[in-house]
């Protein structure tokens, strides 16, 4: 349902810890890998929570048929992924909480995470619940809403 390119992108934790906070994550698509991002559309967004964007390539990015992949940031796990299984902002957006729920409910059962979408936190019942109940709350106030934001095209941010 999903692929990701490994190295390409730093996951922001789930949850607090005791040690300072980890970079903020970055997507890496650029010179390094010689694919050149065309337009990045800002498809559903709460400021300091959630960030939904489209970006669009000149070429597909390696490791992916794509041309064009959803990129989930905020105060979550950064994720991106394929927008094959999500054409719309809602959908890209259950999708994300579908990939970050099987990470959370693995965790939970002492499941192994490593072949679950990766996280970059530590796989703790804490930070699984933590992560769930963010999940949740984007499902309920978000996904409902975010059909309604205006066409993507009047949020180019390019």
């Amino acid at each position: 349902m999903f692929s990701h390119a490994s190295g390409g992108l730093r996951e922001a934790s789930c949850g607090p810890s005791e040690s300072p906070s980890p970079p903020r994550p970055r997507v890496t698509f650029g010179r390094s890998n010689g694919v050149r991002r065309e337009r990045t559309y800002l498809a559903f967004g709460v400021g300091g929570i959630i960030g939904l964007f489209l970006v669009r390539f000149a070429r597909a990015v390696a490791g992916f048929e794509d041309q064009e992949l959803w990129v989930v940031v905020g105060d979550l796990p950064a994720a991106y992924f394929v927008t094959e299984d999500a054409r719309t902002a809602p959908e890209a957006l259950e999708v994300y909480c579908e990939l970050m729920e099987d990470w959370a409910e693995r965790v939970l059962s002492g499941g192994e995470v490593s072949d679950c979408f990766p996280i970059a936190a530590e796989p703790t019942d804490e930070h699984a619940r933590m992560l769930l109940s963010r999940l949740e709350y984007v499902r309920q106030e978000f996904v409902p809403i975010a059909g309604n934001a205006a066409t993507l095209k009047s949020y180019d941010i390019n």
